[in-house]
């Protein structure tokens, strides 16, 4: 006979826990210069029953500035930025030692070898290729506000890397 010795919160504790867990917000930064495609995220995301807010840049000048004035817990990168592109801005966050635990899930139409490689290599905790489907956007949202980034740390190997549904 096996003896278990559990020790259980009080129920106050658990629901406390609970709330809190439910109710976190998340503060979001997109950097997507495309107006269709921040359609489309901002039409999946109001689909997923997660707080958050989200602040969006069209440029990585503006996403590096943005990063200076305020905090967040997660950026959506997209890799074809006009005046600083992801992947630079990328390696500026990595540079920087508060912002070099942020979680950055790059978000782009871009699905060759090399640039997934790129992004892996430069720190990046996702990438997931872009998706004109509705249902599959929301999918990966759901995914990638599941996911306690920060507790994860980066991905060890190109398939924990990209996120497919």
């Amino acid at each position: 006979m096996v003896k278990l010795s559990l020790s259980i919160p009080p129920f106050k504790d658990l629901r406390n826990l609970c709330l809190n867990t439910l109710t976190q917000l998340k503060r979001i930064l997109l950097a997507e210069d495309d107006e269709f495609d921040f359609d489309l995220l901002l039409n999946a995301m109001s689909g997923i029953d997660v707080s958050f807010s989200l602040d969006r840049v069209t440029d990585g000048e503006k996403l590096l500035s943005k990063l200076k004035e305020e905090e967040y817990d997660l950026i959506f990168l997209d890799v074809h930025l006009p005046r600083i592109d992801g992947y630079e801005c990328l390696n500026e966050i990595r540079k920087r030692p508060e912002l070099n635990g942020l979680p950055v899930i790059i978000i782009t139409t871009a699905n060759d070898g090399a640039t997934i490689h790129r992004f892996f290599a430069a720190g990046a905790h996702a990438y997931f290729s872009k998706s004109y489907n509705a249902a599959k956007w929301q999918a990966v949202l759901k995914i990638i506000l599941a996911v306690d980034w920060k507790k994860q740390g980066l991905p060890k190997t190109l398939k924990e890397f990209v996120i497919e549904v």
